[in-house]
């Protein structure tokens, strides 16, 4: 919503930035557990998680943001 959302709404930004570090926490032990199951991996997987993990940094600035 917007350049400025956390402005707006001061709330929204607080659980987008927990989802996405739930999801990166997630997405973080698939490599783990295809490694352990299948001792190989799968490249949309790891993609995939290289993904969800780079849209911590991007959604940590708004969420300082609201909390102030």
């Amino acid at each position: 919503g917007g350049a400025v959302p956390a402005a707006r709404h001061p709330w929204l930004p607080l659980p987008s930035a927990a989802k996405a570090g739930f999801a990166a926490v997630v997405a973080g032990r698939l490599p783990a557990v295809e490694w352990r199951s299948y001792r190989a991996f799968c490249l949309p997987c790891l993609v995939a998680t290289a993904v969800t993990v780079a849209i911590v940094p991007l959604v940590v600035p708004e969420a300082r943001a609201a909390l102030r």
